[in-house]
């Protein structure tokens, strides 16, 4: 099943120097622009950005449904509400750990992964 992932267990991940083991579990992760922005651009120089943005295992894809997005709870932050909404677009589970976000993604139908359980 292909995986949408969230920028925290991205950053986590990176935090530990742990990326490799992520893309053991999801040797394909695909990403929704703003996690890209959150990470690469806002976070240049952090933990993770340069290998996601040199990443050959992660893709960027940009949310068509951009109305979905809208009727996500505003509460939720827009990397967020993009992996959900790309996610529920690609028939994917969603990596994502924040609590309010795996409610919702779960009930929008989708299958939830956090980094526990990867």
């Amino acid at each position: 099943m292909p995986i949408v992932g969230d920028s925290g267990p991205i950053l986590s991940f990176a935090r530990v120097n742990q990326l490799e083991l992520l893309r053991h579990v999801a040797s394909h992760l695909t990403i929704p622009e703003a996690v890209y922005d959150e990470i690469v651009i806002r976070g240049a120089g952090k933990p993770g950005s340069a290998e996601v943005q040199g990443s050959s295992w992660i893709q960027r894809l940009s949310v068509h449904d951009r109305a979905f997005v809208d009727q996500l709870p505003p509460k939720l932050h827009l990397g967020e509400r993009q992996a959900i909404a790309l996610a529920k677009e690609q028939g994917a589970a969603l990596l994502v750990d924040e609590r309010e976000a795996r409610r919702e993604a779960l009930r929008q139908g989708i299958t939830v992964l956090g980094s526990l359980t990867i």
